[in-house]
């Protein structure tokens, strides 16, 4: 009953990314989807396969939630948590956001753990958080990346 449940709101989670306004490109969001998938599926597993901190499961069922997870809805938080950054014009609000984004990733991880999604051998709640802030900051670093190469090719046109 809990799996269903979690696919429902990972859905609700991508159909609000798809209707709300946004105030990014669509390369744009493509290339910074692509950054944090990257970043997160590279980190992820060598978290968890190397170290040992956290267990991926053992069921299919699980597994491929974990993977859909992973690829479609952390990225479109990000994302989100990206056009909304965007908005804001006064510097504790982007803090704010930025936390709040962080926040929610925390959450949704640790809903993971809490439905046996994921197992946590050494993993502590620093870590989610550590984790979490630099993927954050690598979809902004991406964003950045992106709009620096868009400024330079408008400006040699």
């Amino acid at each position: 009953m809990a799996i269903p449940f979690f696919i429902s709101i990972c859905l609700i989670v991508l159909m609000i990314l798809i209707i709300a306004p946004k105030r990014l490109h669509l390369l744009e969001i493509l290339f910074m989807w692509a950054i944090i998938t990257y970043v997160k599926a590279n980190a992820y597993f060598q978290i968890s396969l190397n170290n040992e901190m956290l267990l991926l499961p053992k069921e299919m069922d699980k597994y491929w939630l974990f993977m859909f997870v992973s690829y479609t809805v952390v990225p479109s938080l990000i994302i989100a948590g990206q056009n909304v950054l965007l908005i804001a014009s006064r510097v504790y609000a982007k803090i704010a956001i930025i936390l709040v984004s962080v926040t929610c990733l925390v959450a949704l991880e640790y809903w993971e753990i809490g439905l046996h999604i994921l197992e946590r051998k050494k993993w502590y709640l620093y870590h989610s958080m550590l984790f979490w802030f630099s993927l954050v900051l690598a979809g902004i670093a991406a964003r950045g990346f992106f709009q620096f190469i868009a400024k330079r090719e408008v400006k040699n046109q």
